[in-house]
């Protein structure tokens, strides 16, 4: 019996022991970096924590209105490119349209806007005058 008691007392002084290696908790492998190996100050590591805290609240708390956010910006993006060359285009077709009426190359009897329209636009698409 002395056996019994003296195997479930050893284990009691075990368990603890195993207990505390197992709630042990292992640092970040930026913070092991950062911190502990390059030795950054430890006010650092605080203010970046309660930083990142503060943010992940911020973001839960307004997710509709950054998502909202989010699309009018991709959308932005998107759309950028398209207005860009469409001013770009209108802008080659005022150009070529003045060229054309202050060297007088249209040859047609019918100089009205809608042949130098056409003629800028043919050539604003790469074609000649």
């Amino acid at each position: 019996m002395k056996k019994d008691g003296n195997s479930s007392s050893s284990s009691s002084k075990s368990a603890p022991a195993l207990k505390g290696v197992k709630n042990e908790s292992k640092l970040p492998f930026w913070v092991e970096i950062l911190f502990v190996q390059i030795g950054l100050p430890d006010n650092w590591l605080r203010t970046f924590l309660k930083s990142r805290k503060r943010t992940k609240a911020l973001i839960s708390e307004n997710k509709k209105t950054l998502q909202l956010i989010f699309i009018i910006l991709l959308a932005t993006v998107y759309i950028d490119p398209v207005i860009k060359n469409a001013r770009l285009q209108g802008q080659c077709v005022e150009g070529a349209k003045q060229y054309l009426k202050s060297n007088n190359l249209i040859k047609s009897n019918y100089k009205n806007n809608e042949i130098e329209l056409a003629l800028a636009l043919r050539f604003c698409s790469g074609g000649e005058l």
